[in-house]
């Protein structure tokens, strides 16, 4: 997914436009709302026995937050802003370097892509009561209300008459627009219903394909709007689902590929924006005229390796020093 994001990205900015019927422009959207659900599901799944009403396991899960989150971010945000043209009031600045943003306003991230750590910074301070208060019907609740979020943004929280991308982005941004997923992954990872089971993978290749070919027309907005928002959305959150309980297990060359990129997934979502400006930067003082498929290389490649660098020898130090 933080590869699709990725591909997404670097599609857009070099051919100029956002074409929503392509796979790569639905997972613009999409791949970050599994983002949401695989976060609640994975943290859930992590503290099932590590996490109790004691204020002390509390202080435990929001300090090892702190220290995988906040060091990458202040990063990239102070990289952004080195390059950015954009001016930015000290408001901004200090909602970003204190994750505040995510409460007052995501839509005012300055490091391309932090809305949704914006949106996640809240998810976590909600998560251990949303946790512990998991059984009998409260979880559900829980997803129920968050769900009337997610459908009052799919149908009353635009203007349809303006379907410009600069108009509603900020509005598709907002907390209560993605908290249904991440409650939801909670909810999955707390359900006693996993087992593993073929029909859940042959399931899941025909919930892709009716993800990808849903009718939506090449305007992003039809993904964001109505009854589209509705199905792909539960589509999105079917697949994550069913890849669960079909539990397919990875080896040999394949399995370490998916585990190195999952190691380094919040370093190549942060910085892939900025590894592409930077390699366009360098093509610019050179002055040369590469192709775009070029540019996608060198910058897939930059990423990767920064990536690799930036979670081995940055991340892991704090992951390390503070027992993450």
């Amino acid at each position: 997914m933080a590869l699709a994001v990725l591909l997404f990205h670097y599609d857009k900015w070099l051919n100029g436009r956002w074409d929503a019927s392509l796979p790569q422009g639905r997972l613009g959207v999409y791949a970050v709302s599994i983002f949401f659900v695989l976060s609640g599901l994975t943290l859930a799944l992590a503290y099932k026995d590590r996490l109790d009403w004691h204020i002390a396991s509390w202080k435990r899960f929001y300090s090892k937050r702190f220290w995988r989150i906040f060091p990458l971010l202040c990063l990239v945000t102070f990289c952004t802003l080195l390059i950015d043209d954009k001016q930015r009031s000290l408001t901004d600045v200090l909602l970003n370097f204190t994750g505040l943003f995510g409460w007052i306003n995501p839509a005012r991230d300055i490091a391309t892509g932090a809305w949704s750590i914006g949106c996640e910074l809240v998810y976590y301070a909600f998560f251990p009561l949303i946790f512990l208060a998991g059984s009998g019907w409260r979880l559900p609740g829980v997803v129920v209300l968050t769900g009337l979020g997610w459908v009052y943004y799919a149908f009353w929280g635009y203007d349809p008459a303006v379907q410009v991308q600069e108009y509603w982005w900020p509005t598709y941004v907002q907390v209560l627009n993605h908290a249904v997923f991440f409650v939801a992954g909670v909810w999955m990872a707390r359900g006693q219903w996993r087992k593993k089971s073929l029909w859940s993978g042959l399931l899941l290749v025909v919930v892709a394909f009716l993800f990808f070919s849903w009718p939506v027309s090449d305007n992003a907005f039809g993904l964001v709007y109505g009854y589209n928002r509705l199905v792909l959305s539960f589509l999105v959150l079917l697949s994550v689902w069913l890849y669960l309980m079909a539990v397919p297990k990875l080896e040999g060359v394949a399995g370490k590929v998916l585990a190195w990129l999952g190691l380094i997934s919040y370093s190549l979502y942060l910085w892939h924006p900025v590894v592409f400006r930077g390699v366009q930067f360098i093509i610019r003082k050179a002055g040369v005229a590469p192709l775009g498929w070029q540019v996608f290389i060198l910058s897939l490649i930059g990423s990767m390796v920064l990536s690799h660098l930036s979670y081995r020898y940055f991340e892991r130090w704090f992951m390390d020093k503070f027992g993450v």
